[in-house]
């Protein structure tokens, strides 16, 4: 049996969070895990690799894992697209909850999606799923059950 999400909560508020997630957000977020309209990514690579070493060397841990901040500084440094949504797992999705973790990546120009933290690679997390949506600019991670 496949899971329905219907219920979206605040999980918990980060450091910096701010906002507040709307009915309409909450039914977009349902209706795309619903769908199971996920985002592939990729692991950072090639010249961005460099860039990225440059700007985790001027930031202290565990900032130089922060998404929000890695996403933004390789949009100034770039001016890639900044892409915000949630990430998570579902270990299983026939029962239970997810906690979608606020999280930010960037798009290429080949519109690739590039995780830029250790935190979520693919290469060792490749079980995560992201969903793109606005609101996962505000920090805030949420719980769906």
């Amino acid at each position: 049996m496949i899971k329905t999400y219907t219920v979206v909560a605040v999980h918990n508020k980060n450091q910096g969070s701010y906002g507040r997630l709307s009915q309409t957000d909450k039914d977009q977020i349902l209706s795309l895990l619903n769908s199971k309209n996920y985002k592939s990514r990729v692991d950072v690579s090639g010249n961005l690799v460099k860039l990225l070493g440059q700007i985790t060397s001027k930031l202290n841990y565990p900032v130089s894992d922060n998404c929000h901040t890695l996403a933004r500084k390789m949009k100034e440094k770039t001016g890639l697209r900044r892409i915000c949504g949630y990430i998570f797992k579902e270990k299983y999705p026939s029962q239970g909850s997810i906690v979608l973790r606020s999280h930010s990546v960037i798009e290429d120009q080949s519109v690739n999606l590039i995780e830029l933290t250790t935190t979520y690679n693919t290469q060792c997390y490749p079980d995560y799923n992201f969903i793109e949506h606005p609101s996962g600019e505000y920090g805030i991670d949420l719980r769906v059950s």
